[in-house]
């Protein structure tokens, strides 16, 4: 279609425009945007026949536009012969441009010759464009700028609008993006009726999207929608900007439009497969999984590259990995099958030869594994895509899934009460943890740290735990790690290592008792008391105090006066009613007798007898209740109980019984009871 291949097709873009790849296999396989050259344009032609080719040159004037190429074999004969006028063999480099494909290169050798010729200065800035557009056509856009800026000095309308056209175009498609910007800003100004507006229009908004001026280039790609929805066929990398511009915008549904137009146009090819690609990973990111899902079968079902095709089974198989569960896909696409049963497709793929697909595969086997809750499976998938295949996006992100999920395995480990299978889990895949040595290892290593500390291997934590504070982590400070083995050195009795404990974590209840321990076992009750104290008060619950008071009152009670006992006897019965049954489990409860024996000591005989069992109990228990029933005013159950102990085979309890009795006897006798 570039210039001269006729005015059949869109009417509008014909006579605006061309796209000169499918001017033969030879050229590039992307299509290149040239404004569209007329026959009447060229200064050879307006200037006139030489002497003696009136005839020719007006045969050739009307026949120029219907069939170039016949007009360039007549007139080779003519202008191939030695001394031919200028004009006339500009006017046959007209016709083989116009005729494009083969007869480019012969064009191209014409414009060279007569650039360096002594012709009117707009023929040679003629030549330059010329020259300058088989040149891009070609595949050399550097040369191709170097001619158009020869040509732009000496440039006449109305071809000096295809000129600046094409140098707009020209630096769009080479990166040039500023120079584009301002190049086609300029055109559409210049030009506000001329053909090829609309088309102008949508690359300007292209080349403002790709500078980053987003409100400008959503405005520009309106109004071309608005004035024709299809010129932007011209040019699909300008489609597939316009669809992320209105996608950036929030407007999914127009860029999902945009981008099935694309697919519409070239069906069965490559370009085609991508933007339907694109619709769907537009639809996914959106999180509408229909339509998604719909893009990819479309693809599927009908003609596609394969290497499209592969890749639209792996996101429909991803996809049903993640939503199989949940969505209920309606439209009869017999390729839905691969999501509902992604398994199958994922292990073919991970087993192909592309290798990066197969990083993808394995990701969605390894999530599908997770999903079933097989991690020890998932665990292998992953550490498989980053150690078997080339470093890619794909094995960073399974990397760090890898660590994550190993982290958070060992966690559940340790939780669950099963460290010696997290210390083997960690074991097991240390080297591939170690894949990435920047990666912040830190809160794995110390998750294993933790399991061995948990196992009893202390030893093997100490060494876990010194590795994260060499480290250097983020997740886990240094500080954190070396307090964590000075508990363990405290652990084994180290008094050096407790008390830098106590000192660098002055808010942890664990290593104020550890000192009470070593100050303790030192012999210094006053410190190891106040150490107590200070494990109490930071103490987290109820059961770790009621827990920390019976040690506390153990090591008090040596010293302690004995209504200091019974006040501690009270504290812990209060905290053991503050706990619920299932916080009670494993620890003992306060001995109500030991409770009873302390009041009657210091003669609170009511609460004494109230603290005892009203029946049995340890013969000294029974005497000192008989005695706080007599003191409480009940005295037959006193002298029955008594009698009763007199007999027993506990020598210090039958005396005092007997005692009691006689005591009991002679006051009744004397008149005192």
């Amino acid at each position: 279609m570039i210039a001269g291949r006729g005015r059949a097709g869109r009417g509008r873009l014909a006579l605006a425009l061309a796209v000169s790849a499918v001017l033969g296999a030879a050229l590039p396989s992307r299509a290149v945007v040239l404004a569209r050259v007329e026959p009447g344009w060229s200064p050879f032609l307006r200037a006139g026949p030489p002497p003696g080719r009136e005839a020719l040159w007006a045969e050739a004037g009307r026949t120029l536009e219907k069939d170039p190429a016949r007009v360039a074999r007549v007139l080779g004969k003519a202008a191939g012969a030695v001394g031919a006028p200028a004009r006339l063999r500009g006017l046959w480099a007209d016709a083989l441009y116009l005729a494009g494909q083969d007869t480019l290169w012969q064009a191209e050798r014409l414009y060279r010759t007569l650039v360096k010729e002594k012709l009117s200065p707009e023929q040679t800035a003629w030549c330059w464009f010329q020259l300058g557009s088989v040149q891009w056509i070609q595949g050399f856009p550097e040369a191709a700028i170097t001619s158009y800026e020869q040509a732009t000095p000496s440039s006449r309308e109305p071809w000096r609008r295809a000129l600046r056209f094409d140098q707009a175009a020209l630096a769009l498609e080479a990166g040039r993006t500023p120079e584009a910007v301002a190049a086609w800003e300029a055109w559409v100004r210049a030009y506000p009726r001329a053909p090829g507006r609309v088309v102008a229009l949508y690359l300007w908004g292209e080349s403002l999207w790709r500078a980053g001026a987003t409100a400008d280039a959503l405005a520009r790609f309106r109004e071309a929608r608005r004035l024709d929805p299809d010129a932007w066929r011209v040019r699909s990398d300008t489609a597939r900007a316009m669809a992320e511009a209105f996608q950036a915008a929030g407007d999914a549904d127009t860029a999902a439009e945009v981008l099935e137009s694309l697919a519409r146009v070239h069906p069965g090819t490559a370009e085609g497969a991508e933007a339907l690609l694109a619709v769907g990973a537009l639809w996914t990111k959106e999180g509408r999984v229909s339509r998604a899902a719909a893009a990819y079968a479309r693809l599927l079902d009908g003609p596609a590259p394969a290497e499209a095709a592969r890749e639209a089974r792996l996101r429909l198989a991803l996809l049903g990995v993640r939503f199989a569960d949940r969505v209920e896909l309606t439209e009869p696409y017999p390729a839905y099958r691969w999501f509902y049963r992604p398994r199958p497709v994922l292990e073919e793929l991970a087993g192909g030869r592309d290798p990066l697909t197969a990083q993808r595969a394995l990701q969605g086997l390894a999530e599908l594994a997770r999903s079933e809750g097989d991690a020890e499976a998932a665990l292998g998938f992953l550490e498989r895509v980053f150690r078997d295949y080339p470093e890619s996006p794909e094995s960073g992100r399974a990397y760090e899934a890898f660590v994550s999920l190993l982290e958070a395995r060992l966690a559940a480990l340790v939780r669950d009460g099963d460290p010696a299978a997290g210390i083997l889990l960690f074991e097991r895949f240390r080297g591939a943890a170690a894949w990435v040595p920047t990666r912040d290892l830190g809160a794995l290593v110390w998750e294993a740290a933790r399991a061995a500390e948990a196992l009893g291997a202390w030893d093997r934590a100490l060494e876990l735990y010194g590795e994260v504070k060499a480290m250097g982590s983020r997740a886990v400070p240094a500080q954190r790690a070396e307090v964590a083995a000075l508990r363990l050195r405290a652990r084994e009795g180290d008094p050096a290592a407790v008390a830098r404990w106590a000192a660098e974590r002055p808010r942890d209840w664990r290593a104020w008792l550890a000192l009470a321990r070593v100050q303790e076992a030192q012999e210094d009750r006053s410190a190891a008391l106040k150490a107590f104290r200070q494990a109490l008060a930071l103490a987290p619950d109820a059961a770790t105090r009621y827990a920390l008071r019976i040690e506390m009152d153990r090591v008090g009670r040596r010293e302690a006066r004995t209504q200091d006992l019974l006040r501690a006897w009270r504290v812990r019965q209060e905290l053991w009613r503050s706990l619920g049954a299932d916080r009670r489990r494993g620890l003992p409860a306060p001995s109500r007798v030991a409770g009873a024996r302390l009041a009657f000591a210091l003669g609170r005989y009511a609460e004494a007898l109230s603290l005892m069992p009203a029946e049995g109990g340890e013969p000294v228990d029974r005497l000192f209740r008989s005695m706080a029933a007599m003191a409480s005013g009940d005295g037959q159950g006193a002298r029955a109980a008594w009698a009763e102990l007199a007999e027993t085979r506990d020598a210090v309890v039958s005396g005092a019984a007997r005692a009691l009795a006689g005591a009991e006897a002679l006051l009744i006798r004397e008149g005192r009871r």
